[in-house]
C-alpha cells in the first residue's frame, strides 16, 4: 500500500535518539497537555512572548524550535474550565451519551471548536461526556519516542474508557482521534 514515508522518518529519528539522547526541542513540544496547562492562565503574556521575534530567535537557539514556526495561540479559559462554569444544558437529552474526545488543541488552544461541538452534540439530544482528558501521545510518536507515545494512548484510553462501557466517542481532533483508533491496542 505504498511508501509509509511518516513511519520511516518516526523509525528513524527513535534510532538517532538512542543513540543520542532526546534533543530539549523533542523534550518539550511533545508536552502539549503540559505547555496548555501552563499556558492557559497567562495566556496573553505566554502569546505576546511567543509573537516576539527576540523571543522567538532566543527560543530557536535554546530549544531548537525554528524562528518561524507556527505555535498555538493560548486562551484565557481551557475547555475544562468553560465545562465548569457553564450552565447546564437546556434540551434534555433523548439520543443517550456520547463521549467527546478533544485532544490537547480542543483543550487548550482551539477551545471555541470543543466548545460548539458540544453544545452542537447537546442541541442534537446527546448527553455529552467530556471526561479528563491527556495527550494521545501523536507528537511523541512523530518524534520517535514510541514508548512514551504507548503510554500516554493507554492512559487517554483508560480515560474515555472512564466514561461508560460502550459509549460512542466523538472528536474533533482528526490527527489525534487517528491516533487513539490506530495505535490504541
Amino acid at each position: 500500500q505504498g511508501v509509509h514515508v511518516a513511519e520511516i522518518n518516526s523509525l528513524a529519528r527513535a534510532v538517532m535518539k538512542a543513540e543520542h539522547g532526546v534533543p530539549l526541542r523533542d523534550r518539550m513540544i511533545t508536552q502539549t497537555t503540559l505547555m496548555g496547562r501552563a499556558m492557559t492562565p497567562v495566556a496573553p503574556v505566554a502569546n505576546l512572548v511567543l509573537d516576539n521575534k527576540l523571543a522567538r530567535f532566543a527560543m530557536e537557539k535554546v530549544i531548537g524550535v525554528h524562528r518561524d514556526a507556527p505555535m498555538p495561540t493560548a486562551r484565557t479559559q481551557s475547555l475544562h474550565g468553560w465545562l465548569k462554569k457553564r450552565p447546564a444544558p437546556t434540551r434534555p437529552a433523548t439520543r443517550g451519551s456520547v463521549v467527546y474526545f478533544h485532544g490537547c488543541a480542543g483543550g487548550f488552544f482551539e477551545v471555541e471548536a470543543a466548545k460548539k461541538a458540544i453544545e452542537v452534540l447537546e442541541h442534537l439530544g446527546y448527553d455529552v461526556i467530556v471526561p479528563a482528558q491527556g495527550c494521545c501521545g501523536l507528537a511523541e510518536q512523530s518524534n520517535g519516542l514510541f514508548e512514551q507515545a504507548t503510554k500516554s494512548v493507554r492512559a487517554l484510553v483508560k480515560s474515555l474508557r472512564s466514561a461508560g462501557e460502550g459509549l460512542t466517542i466523538v472528536s474533533t481532533a482528526g490527527s489525534c482521534a487517528g491516533m487513539l483508533k490506530h495505535e490504541a491496542h
